[in-house]
């Protein structure tokens, strides 16, 4: 029983890394394209009447 449990485990291991790889890889394709997007152009008040 207790190599079984420890198949298991092993399996269970196994599988969260894969799953942690496929994580790193989709958060670095987030990180990309948030990369990429361009800021907003932000004003303060006294820009947007023209008062200099």
């Amino acid at each position: 029983m207790s190599v079984r449990s420890r198949h298991v485990l092993f399996d269970h291991y196994v599988a969260e890394i894969t799953e942690n790889k496929r994580l790193g890889d989709v958060l670095t394709y987030i990180k990309e394209r948030q990369d990429k997007q361009t800021k907003p152009d932000v004003k303060t008040n006294t820009e947007k009447i023209g008062y200099n």
